[in-house]
C-alpha cells in the first residue's frame, strides 16, 4: 500500500486499514506499505494503527546511487526489449540522476519515465529498427529525450500539443479537399 502518510486525518478509512492488517496479520500475510514519512511522523495518525506500522521493519529507501542506477536502467531495459549500448545505458543513467525541481532527488520512475520515452521514439518514430541493428545508441537516447541540438541552437524542446493538433487539422482539410476533387 503506497502514500500511507495520506491516511492521517482520515479517521474511517485508519479504521478500515487497521481492521484489514488484523485480518491479514492473522492469516500469516505480509503487507508493505509505503510512505514519504515515518510512521513516528504522520500527523493524525491512530496510535493504534501507527504501532502497527512500528512493529514492522521499518526501512528508508533512498534514492539509487550511480552504479545502481545503471543496473535498474540495464534492467529495465531488458524487460521492455529495448537493447542499449552502453552510451545510452550511461546516458539514461546519468539524466536519472539529476536532481528534480524543488530538489526531490530522482527515483526508479524516473527512470521508467525516460525508458518511455526512448521505447516511443525507437518504436513509433524510427520504425523499431535504427540502422538494422536493432540497438539504441547514446544519439538515439539523446534525439528521444530532446537533448540534440538543432541548427547549432539550443536543445530541442517538446512540441506543444496545440501544434499537433493545429498541424493535424490542417492536414485533414487539405486531404479533405483533395478527396472532394478525386470524387
Amino acid at each position: 500500500i503506497d502514500d500511507v502518510h495520506f491516511f492521517g486525518s482520515k479517521q474511517a478509512t485508519q479504521a478500515e486499514l487497521l481492521h484489514t492488517l488484523d485480518t491479514l496479520g492473522h492469516a500469516g500475510r505480509m503487507v508493505v506499505l509505503a510512505g514519504d514519512e515515518s510512521p513516528r511522523d504522520i500527523r493524525q495518525m491512530a496510535e493504534s494503527l501507527r504501532s502497527r506500522f512500528l512493529s514492522g521493519a521499518v526501512i528508508q529507501v533512498d534514492s539509487p546511487d550511480d552504479a545502481t542506477r545503471v543496473e535498474l536502467v540495464r534492467r529495465l531495459s531488458a524487460s521492455r526489449g529495448l537493447a542499449l549500448d552502453d552510451g545510452a545505458v550511461s546516458l539514461l543513467a546519468e539524466r536519472a540522476g539529476r536532481p528534480l525541481p524543488g530538489g526531490s532527488s530522482a527515483s526508479v520512475r524516473d527512470i521508467q519515465g525516460l525508458l518511455t520515452r526512448v521505447e516511443a521514439a525507437h518504436r513509433l518514430i524510427l520504425g523499431g529498427d535504427r540502422g538494422g541493428s536493432g540497438v539504441i545508441d547514446r544519439s538515439m537516447v539523446a534525439r528521444a529525450l530532446g537533448l540534440t541540438s538543432v541548427g547549432g541552437g539550443e536543445s530541442r524542446r517538446p512540441v506543444p500539443i496545440a501544434l499537433i493538433l493545429e498541424r493535424m487539422r490542417s492536414e485533414e482539410r487539405r486531404v479533405g479537399k483533395e478527396c472532394v476533387r478525386l470524387c
